[in-house]
């Protein structure tokens, strides 16, 4: 039998202790319910607390298919009306969907729990990963989410995927924030130890931390680091050492408040290889008797495994038929929707048009009216504009680029910030040059333009460092590589 399935009926403890015994619905406070939803979600939790509690019922009776069976009938319930709670933040919940929720995610873990039980680990994966889905979305309990991930982490432990399973024992770990009063944390270092010494072969270390986990552990997990102590002892040929730690695990275990019956075989199988491998024949025989008493746990679940086979995958194939009806379902919603847009917009557009058409005829009316005082308020403009054009045709030809450099060179005299007064001067002088410079050389940055026409204007480099806001090392560099970009001259050239 595997080292895998030890821990399989801790498992089934623990996630009792973590999801506790539901209450019953008559020791709820009395609640007013004022809405339809309300009074519907309040029936809804306490149908499927019904299902989960007779699961439970049938859990304590060892009747696996049934008790699943109970499971899947509260999903029934819960899943449907959680597919509408989805799209609502945690703080638009009400105290009935929380419950819903809560009473949700302990299904999954129920279902998870019975299916790992069964060694079947795909199903019980599969389960563990949509309550983890939901601690992630609605839960603020970092050991809630750690016993999840160590869940998952078992399922993956069980069907030998060891890089899976390394990876969740650890998250769910970090969860725990070592803390070791915590039995769900010991057990997954545990675990994390075996699979660490499978894949690296590192006795020593592992032997070690397993060691350090004993002081903290109680009687529920105590045996179970010690039979894994033990077994490494085993596989190391410490034959010795393997024998203190499996008799003594296996002395625990006889304790009538244990009945941790797997955990029992695993202990007998160790100790027959044992006894077997320092050729003592009496205390093999001893073991064979004592281990013919227990079914083989693959024995013991073969009856069953069909069944809940079955049970998951018609389960999955139901989810699916439901979200394939609801694609479809929204398919024609979205059909229907776009056809009733088709129509309106149609009926928009003939209705735009019918209302054009009418104003169409009063604008061409007022249009020939606009048009005849458009013309004569063009004409005016038109005069003014010319006049305006040859007084400053004529004020350019009086101003020489003397005067210019004398106007800017007073403008930075004047201290303050006179880039602005600099540049409106030279556009004064020098219509257009500006935005033919920018046209010309698009790749410019504003900077170097304003460079360019300072240099044009003979400032020195202190003066447009000062003029730019600049460092003069800064300005030095842009002249260099202007003259790279655009000569020597681009404004000169640009006057012609």
């Amino acid at each position: 039998m595997k080292t895998q399935h030890l821990i399989a009926t801790i498992i089934c403890a623990i996630l009792l202790a973590a999801c506790g015994q539901p209450k019953q619905a008559s020791e709820e406070p009395p609640q007013v319910i004022s809405t339809a939803d309300s009074l519907r979600a309040d029936s809804i939790y306490n149908l499927a607390q019904t299902f989960f509690q007779n699961a439970l019922d049938y859990r304590d009776k060892d009747s696996t298919v049934a008790c699943c069976k109970e499971y899947y009938r509260a999903l029934e319930v819960l899943e449907e009306h959680f597919s509408i709670l989805q799209s609502f933040d945690v703080e638009q919940l009400t105290k009935q969907d929380k419950q819903i929720i809560k009473l949700l995610k302990k299904t999954y873990k129920g279902l998870g729990t019975d299916y790992s039980i069964s060694l079947l680990p795909n199903p019980s994966s599969y389960f563990y990963r949509q309550a983890l889905a939901i601690d992630k979305k609605y839960s603020n309990s970092p050991a809630g989410l750690g016993t999840t991930l160590f869940l998952i982490a078992y399922g993956f432990d069980i069907s030998e995927r060891f890089d899976s399973a390394c990876y969740y024992y650890d998250t769910a770990i970090r969860c725990f924030d070592n803390d070791s009063s915590d039995m769900v944390f010991r057990i997954a270092v545990s675990r994390n130890g075996i699979i660490d010494y499978k894949l690296h072969h590192d006795a020593a270390l592992v032997i070690h931390d397993q060691k350090n986990l004993l002081p903290h552990c109680d009687e529920t997990d105590r045996h179970d680091v010690e039979l894994t102590i033990g077994w490494i002892h085993k596989e190391e040929k410490q034959l010795d050492s393997a024998l203190v730690y499996l008799n003594r695990a296996f002395e625990g275990l006889q304790h009538p408040d244990f009945s941790n019956t797997t955990a029992k075989i695993q202990a007998l199988e160790y100790l027959n290889e044992v006894y077997g491998a320092l050729g003592d024949t009496t205390k093999m025989n001893e073991c064979a008797r004592l281990l013919a008493q227990y079914p083989h746990p693959i024995e013991a679940f073969a009856p069953v495994t069909s069944e809940l086979t079955e049970l998951f995958n018609n389960y999955i194939q139901k989810k699916q038929e439901a979200e394939t009806q609801l694609k479809r379902q929204q398919s024609v919603r979205r059909n229907i929707l776009m056809v009733s847009l088709v129509a309106l917009a149609i009926l928009a557009l003939v209705l735009v048009l019918l209302v054009a058409r009418k104003r169409h005829k009063q604008a061409e009316a007022n249009l020939r009216e606009a048009h005849q005082r458009q013309r004569e308020a063009f004409d005016q403009q038109r005069e003014a504009f010319s006049q305006q054009l040859t007084e400053a045709q004529a004020a350019l030809k009086e101003k020489t680029f003397e005067d210019l450099v004398k106007e800017t060179k007073a403008l930075y005299d004047k201290g303050g910030r006179p880039r602005k007064g600099i540049l409106e001067a030279f556009n004064k002088a020098y219509p257009d040059v500006y935005e033919k410079l920018k046209s010309t050389y698009p790749d410019l940055t504003e900077q170097e333009r304003d460079l360019l026409v300072l240099n044009f204007l003979r400032f020195r480099i202190k003066e447009e460092a000062e003029i730019l806001e600049l460092s003069q090392n800064t300005v030095t560099k842009y002249r260099s590589d202007l003259i790279k970009k655009v000569g020597k001259n681009p404004v000169s050239d640009l006057l012609g």
